[in-house]
């Protein structure tokens, strides 16, 4: 019979997104992928696939629905060949194996699955293949006298850019596990694989295990020399219909498996199977204990390899931040924004800062200035910027970005200010009025300050000096309305924040300057000798201060204004009422009333005589 090596060189298939290409010169168990998508180092984002049907079929094993807790250590081995993508992920996969994690950062797989160069990732935490994050290789360490050709010494131990957090590791199998395992009475074997379900169908991305026996003297009968029982462990389950339940396609590196308490020993891997299909015969696995005094000096070699041969891409650890002077950003123009890149333990070992750009809106790039720094500018409102820090590494580049800062919108009014506390009917507001203003603005968080004028307009203030500056309401003092009267009392509302500022104003009419006027003058009582006299006026404004002044005239008079020069003031006499002299010097003249009349807006003057001269 002829072997079908699962293993054997890796020609990239050519990928379909959600569809599973096969690549024709693909003959090993390493699986082709099915399908892309974007991961990182700590968040992968999966393709979203629809459930596939899962047949528990002993001859394709059982699938495992919680592998994180049954069988964490049982991890996918994807390869990605960095021609088929510029910015290659996991889920860009060209093929797939299977791999068993047996410390923190080391991992155990076949040799087959690791020759080809480009990168290695095995996904960590997931209940489905490419489910959970993806944790680079670093190091490849394969036999130096693997074959692919007669399928021998198909072994290999890989270490990891970063430790794995598992909640538990399988152990490595040992030479005298080894010798029991090919004994007359085996212990009990079980095997584990991410593979295809069945030698006609794709992999569906399910963890499966089943139990198997030991079977090297049928190996030996299929494959004759082509099998080494010193150096290889034929498995499987034969089944009544003449097929074995064994592994398939990306299987490839996965464990055979013997429980010695409740630890779990890899005492193989995956090598290959026959070429007639998966089920056709035993699988065939490389002995690990076979291997053990190679894996324990290869396993020591690997952290030396990591600073000399690291195939990983860099990575950061944690994301670059942005701050302003060691603190928060603060979203003002002018003010410097610093992207803080990853440094030290937040970079994986092989990785260093290459450069450090910013990008708007997650889509326009911005240059940085020296130091990391870009300077807030007016481009900025209303947008997002985030911070790029590109990594290098001798196996390629790669970037990480910040979180984005949102910067507020520069302040802009959507309405016109609007000046209440005044009537509604035009007339002089009374001193004392509290006038008050009120502007809303479209971006919330806007620090408005206000500025009072008198102006011709409410739209031109050139050369208008303010009434009062920075309160909403406005006390309308006397002062304040003789220099408002006949023209706009004017609110013009300031809206700031850090990116700007915008302007808005309204305008209220102030009626002119009105003085009191003075209705029904007269000096009323008897022109007579010793008569007494009363000057009456009603003034428009109640408010008016009202006085008098009496004076004698040798004439009638009558009038607005200040008494003429004609008229000769009574000393003394400045109230309402005046009584008339017993003879001179009041006989023969005319007894004027003077009135005045005085407001905040002004004052009024108005005079009239008796209708006769004193006898």
């Amino acid at each position: 019979m002829v072997p079908r090596p699962r293993s054997s060189a890796l020609r990239p298939a050519r990928i379909v997104p959600g569809v599973v290409a096969v690549a024709a010169a693909l003959t090993g168990l390493a699986a082709p992928a099915a399908g892309a998508a974007t991961v990182h180092l700590a968040t992968p984002r999966t393709p979203r696939t629809a459930p596939l049907p899962v047949t528990r079929d002993i001859t394709h094993g059982t699938v495992i629905r919680n592998p994180q807790t049954a069988a964490p250590w049982v991890l996918p081995l994807l390869h990605v060949d960095k021609s088929l993508a510029a910015d290659p992920v996991p889920q860009a996969y060209d093929a797939s194996c299977s791999s068993s994690a047996i410390s923190d950062r080391e991992i155990i797989t076949a040799a087959h699955c690791v020759v080809e160069p480009g990168l290695y990732y095995v996904m960590v935490g997931g209940s489905r293949m490419t489910s959970g994050h993806a944790v680079p290789v670093e190091v490849v360490r394969y036999n130096s006298r693997y074959s692919s050709t007669r399928i021998r010494n198909d072994i290999a131990v890989l270490r990891t850019l970063v430790p794995l957090g598992l909640p538990s590791y399988a152990k490595i199998g040992t030479a005298s596990l080894a010798r029991k395992v090919t004994s007359a009475r085996p212990p009990a074997l079980r095997i584990y694989g991410w593979g295809k379900p069945a030698n006609t169908t794709d992999p569906d991305g399910f963890l499966r295990t089943v139990a198997v026996h030991q079977l090297d003297s049928t190996a030996t009968k299929l494959f004759g020399s082509g099998f080494d029982p010193h150096t290889q462990i034929a498995v499987g389950s034969r089944l009544r219909n003449g097929r074995y339940a064994g592994t398939c396609q990306g299987d490839s590196g996965g464990p055979l498996v013997v429980k010695v308490g409740r630890a779990s020993y890899v005492v193989g891997v995956t090598s290959y199977g026959l070429k007639a299909g998966c089920d056709m015969g035993p699988s065939v696995f490389t002995s690990v204990g076979a291997f053990s005094a190679w894996a324990a000096q290869a396993r020591k070699s690997l952290p030396a390899l990591a600073k000399t041969a690291n195939r990983a891409l860099p990575y950061a650890l944690t994301a670059p931040t942005l701050s302003t002077n060691g603190g928060a950003p603060v979203a003002a123009l002018g003010q410097p924004i610093t992207c803080n890149a990853p440094t030290g333990a937040q970079l994986t070992e092989n990785a260093t800062v290459a450069g450090v750009s910013f990008l708007r809106n997650g889509s326009t790039q911005v240059p940085a200035a020296a130091g990391g720094v870009h300077v807030v500018e007016a481009a900025d409102a209303d947008a997002q910027l985030a911070c790029v820090v590109t990594l290098h590494s001798s196996v390629g580049s790669t970037s990480v970005t910040s979180a984005a800062f949102t910067f507020p919108a520069a302040p802009d009014a959507y309405v016109t200010p609007v000046i209440s506390g005044l009537a509604g009917d035009g007339s002089m507001p009374v001193p004392g009025t509290v006038a008050t203003c009120a502007a809303t603005f479209t971006v919330p968080g806007v620090s408005v300050g206000y500025d009072w004028f008198a102006s011709s307009s409410s739209v031109d203030l050139t050369g208008a000096t303010p009434l009062a500056t920075g309160a909403a309401s406005l006390t309308l003092t006397t002062d304040v309305l003789k220099a408002a009267a006949g023209r706009e009392l004017v609110c013009r509302a300031t809206g700031s924040n850090g990116m700007g500022s915008s302007q808005a104003t309204t305008g209220s009419y102030i009626p002119s300057l009105r003085a009191p006027y003075l209705s029904g003058l007269a000096v009323n009582g008897t022109v007579a000798r010793n008569s007494p006299l009363t000057c009456a006026a009603t003034p428009s404004d109640a408010t008016a201060v009202v006085s008098y002044r009496w004076a004698r005239s040798a004439g009638f008079l009558v009038g607005s204004g200040p008494l003429p020069a004609t008229a000769a003031v009574i000393a003394g006499q400045t109230g309402p009422s005046y009584t008339t002299t017993n003879g001179a010097p009041d006989t023969g003249n005319y007894l004027t009333c003077e009135v005045t009349a005085t407001t905040w807006q002004g004052t009024s003057v108005a005079y009239e005589s008796t209708f006769s001269r004193i006898p």
